[in-house]
């Protein structure tokens, strides 16, 4: 089934974990891939990001029912005050 209206908070909470281990899940379903394409997919499995000084973030978007679109962004690093 669908989640609904709490499908983007699950998905958002997975992506916190993710920033949180250091983590790039395993993307189900992507293959095949375009080997043109110039992009890192983790249909595989997931990959360990090394520890780093450098800022990591998410970008989550959710796209609802009825036209109902947000994107948010998440930082391992930074804090809104």
């Amino acid at each position: 089934g669908h989640l609904l209206g709490a499908a983007g908070a699950v998905e958002a909470i997975i992506g916190i974990q993710a920033l949180r281990k250091g983590i790039i899940p395993q993307t189900i379903n992507a293959d095949p891939v375009d080997p043109a394409m110039e992009i890192l997919v983790t249909s595989k499995q997931s990959i360990k990001l090394e520890p780093s000084t450098k800022d990591q973030f998410i970008l989550k978007n959710s796209f609802g029912f009825g036209g109902h679109n947000i994107s948010i962004v998440f930082s391992a690093t930074h804090k809104i005050q």
